[in-house]
């Protein structure tokens, strides 16, 4: 497309110029030499006296250039907008989806793009955890009775045992050792994770071990090998293990697992349990309203852009073709921009003249927009009916989505127009009956031309060897 555009804009820019200085040197009674120079284009707020104005040619030419530009541009927009609603792919606005959970502190839930509209009822009995100590609770600035010197601990679990150690010496105080043990517990990689929890207002500290993988096939044990600092910190000796996670899903049977990940709807919808409850859960997977709206304005917006460049186009564009590539889309509205109906005024009472008023258009009582919440006016242009588009989305969505993706529905029916008009070659796209346009004729790129002599390179686009 950007092709097409640009050799338009060079093909009309290159005429333009031969246009204009052969003009010159004919008015001088001279022929145009071996090597023409292009005139200087004056300021628009400060004309040159005696510069060279631009013809009106060279006006045509600039003027239709930006329209067909502005034309295709459009079309290609408005496919990018409805790629981005209704294409059949994750990034699509239509697949876009939301949870909404009746008790948020007792599961997490997240669905990804076209997980299936659906509600669930998850009862949670029971949510999985990993081995757990919390040791004794110790006045953090008090001296460790925690023996003076090397103290030796083994940490037994699933996999092995691992052997640590700390080195205390006589001014510890209860806070120092137990930072001790934690980093020595940390340092090593093994499947658990020590923390201290502090209590600033009661002046307490106490060690806390807890494990990285949850359910019950987890356990782990801290024992003194030498010394005695997991017994008097309370986190040994004995074993501490898991618990697995039990839940329903719809009033089915009992689920027993290992992790608190729940995978839903062949892996699209991902609960994480937090908690048991007593009550069960509901879960609504929804679509994500606010992007499927913002997706159709955003057409809609693009839509009657295109509108407006193809009224604009009308004084270049060659409506037979143009008309054809938009057979198909009979009655989506574009023939109104191409083909405009003339308003007719109507006779107003003398009291409705006096009060200066118009009257707002009217949208139209049934077009092929109606079924997916748009409203089309008489000119052609669209606009998002708000409370259909509500109804549409609260109540219908699936029905709606399916008019958005159906292959005779509006949508697929104006993609494929467009595609048709994007491949069009540049010079069909054009009303070559414009006298302006005609002028052409008399610099066509040809092997037995006059022009080959002044300008010997290789033309090529709709203007020089394809328009006759």
């Amino acid at each position: 497309m950007y092709f097409n555009v640009m050799q338009v804009a060079r093909t009309y820019r290159a005429n333009a110029l031969w246009h204009s200085g052969e003009e010159a040197w004919r008015q001088r009674g001279r022929s145009l030499p071996s090597r023409l120079m292009a005139p200087v284009e004056p300021k628009r707020s400060a004309p040159v006296p005696g510069a060279v104005v631009p013809s009106s040619f060279e006006q045509f030419a600039l003027e239709t250039t930006q329209g067909l530009a502005a034309v295709l541009n459009a079309a290609v927009r408005v496919k990018q907008a409805v790629r981005k609603l209704a294409a059949d792919s994750q990034m699509a606005a239509l697949d876009q989806r939301t949870v909404r959970i009746s008790h948020p502190d007792v599961l997490s839930a997240f669905a990804a793009p076209g997980a299936q509209i659906r509600s669930y009822t998850i009862q949670v009995d029971q949510a999985a955890a990993a081995p757990l100590v919390e040791g004794t609770v110790l006045p953090s600035q008090a001296e460790t009775a925690i023996a003076v010197g090397s103290n030796q601990m083994k940490l037994t679990y699933v996999d092995g045992t691992a052997p640590f150690s700390v080195y205390i010496v006589r001014s510890d105080t209860n806070l120092q050792a137990l930072r001790k043990i934690q980093a020595a517990l940390n340092q090593m990689s093994l499947p658990v994770k020590a923390s201290l929890i502090l209590d600033d207002d009661e002046g307490t500290v106490r060690l806390r071990v807890e494990g990285t993988m949850t359910g019950s096939g987890h356990t782990f044990a801290i024992t003194d090998v030498y010394g005695s600092a997991a017994h008097l910190t309370g986190i040994g000796p004995f074993p501490y293990t898991g618990k697995d996670a039990h839940y329903r899903v719809d009033d089915g049977e009992q689920i027993v697992s290992a992790a608190n990940q729940v995978m839903l709807d062949n892996g699209k919808v991902t609960l994480t349990l937090l908690e048991a409850s007593e009550l069960p859960v509901e879960l609504s997977i929804l679509p994500d309203s606010f992007m499927a709206s913002q997706g159709l304005h955003q057409v809609t917006a693009r839509y009657n852009e295109l509108l407006a460049a193809l009224q604009h186009g009308l004084r270049f564009l060659n409506r037979p073709n143009v008309n054809r590539a938009f057979e198909e889309a009979e009655g989506l509205g574009l023939s109104l921009a191409l083909n405009p109906v003339p308003v007719v005024a109507a006779v107003e009472a003398p009291d409705e003249q006096a009060e200066g008023q118009e009257q707002e258009a009217e949208p139209l009582p049934d077009t092929p927009w109606n079924r997916i919440g748009l409203s089309q006016f008489p000119d052609g242009t669209l606009q998002v009916d708000a409370a259909a588009l509500e109804q549409l989305l609260a109540a219908r969505f699936t029905e709606w989505q399916a008019q958005l993706r159906a292959p005779e529905g509006p949508v697929s029916t104006l993609v494929r127009s467009l595609n048709r008009l994007l491949s069009l070659p540049t010079e069909e796209l054009l009303d070559k009956r414009k006298a302006a346009y005609r002028s052409f004729a008399s610099y066509q790129f040809r092997p037995w031309g006059s022009l080959r002599t002044y300008l010997p390179l290789p033309l090529s686009g709709m203007l020089v060897n394809r328009m006759f």
